[in-house]
C-alpha cells in the first residue's frame, strides 16, 4: 500500500509539473512590460490581485489609446487561455496536495477540508477572472487572497505531516527537511497576506516565492516519491 500510495502522488506530481509548466509558457505570450500594483511580476497574479478597475486597467491596458488593439487582445488572449488551463490545473494540485498527504499519514480530514476550499475559492476567483476579461470590474482579489490563505494552511498542515510521520518512505531527515520547506512556504504565504504591503514593503511579491518554493518541492517530491523502492 505505502509504495501505491508513493506511485499515485508521484505521478500526479509529474502532471501537476507538466500542466504548470504549459501554463507558464502560455503567460509568455503577454506583451506588455510588468509593470503592475501590489509589487508583482506575474502578469496572471495581478490580475489574481486586482480590487478594483485601475488594478486590472495596468494588467489589461483596456483604455490605455496609446496601445494597439492588436497587443490588447494579445494579451487577453495569453490571460484567458492560461485560465481555462488552470480551470483543470485545481483539481490535479488538489489530488497531488491529498495524495501526498496520504502517503504519510492514514487519515488527514482536516487537510482534505483544506485542500477543498482551496479549490472552491479558486475556481470562484477564475470566474471573475473571466469576468474581467469580458470587460467588467470584479474584485478579484477576494477569492483569491482567500484561496491563498488557505493554500498556506494546507502547505503548513503538509509541513507538519512530513516531520511528525512515521512512514518508511524517505528518511527521518529528508521527511524533516521536506517538511520544513513546506512550513516555510505557507509562513512566505501567510506574510504576504497578512499586510506585507504595509509592514515589509513586500507588497504581494512573497506570495510568488512561496509558489515557487511549493512548486520547486513538488520537483523534489516527484522525483523522491517515482523512485523510491520500499
Amino acid at each position: 500500500m505505502p509504495r501505491t500510495r508513493a506511485r499515485l502522488a508521484g505521478w500526479a506530481a509529474l502532471l501537476m509539473i507538466a500542466w504548470g509548466g504549459v501554463m507558464f509558457w502560455r503567460l509568455r505570450a503577454y506583451p506588455f512590460p510588468h509593470e503592475f500594483h501590489h509589487d508583482v511580476d506575474s502578469p496572471g497574479i495581478a490580475l489574481e490581485e486586482s480590487h478594483k478597475a485601475s488594478d486590472i486597467e495596468a494588467v489589461l491596458h483596456r483604455d490605455d489609446q496609446r496601445v494597439k488593439a492588436e497587443e490588447k487582445q494579445k494579451a487577453k488572449d495569453s490571460l484567458r487561455q492560461n485560465n481555462r488551463l488552470d480551470l483543470v490545473f485545481i483539481p490535479i494540485y488538489a489530488f497531488f496536495l491529498w495524495s501526498l498527504g496520504r502517503v504519510f499519514r492514514e487519515r488527514t480530514p482536516l487537510l482534505t477540508l483544506l485542500i477543498l476550499g482551496t479549490a472552491f475559492f479558486d475556481y470562484w476567483e477564475d470566474w471573475r477572472i473571466f469576468r474581467a476579461l469580458d470587460g467588467e470590474n470584479p474584485a478579484i482579489d477576494i477569492p483569491s487572497l482567500i484561496k491563498w490563505a488557505l493554500l498556506a494552511l494546507v502547505l503548513l498542515g503538509t509541513g507538519v505531516i512530513l516531520m511528525r510521520s512515521v512512514s518508511t518512505v524517505y528518511s527521518l531527515a529528508t521527511k524533516r527537511l521536506m517538511g520544513i520547506g513546506y512550513v516555510i512556504a505557507g509562513l512566505l504565504l501567510l506574510i504576504a497576506l497578512g499586510g506585507g504591503d504595509e509592514l515589509f514593503g513586500y507588497g504581494y511579491s512573497l506570495i510568488e516565492v512561496g509558489a515557487l518554493l511549493y512548486a520547486q518541492l513538488t520537483v523534489i517530491q516527484m522525483v523522491g516519491l517515482l523512485s523510491w523502492k520500499p
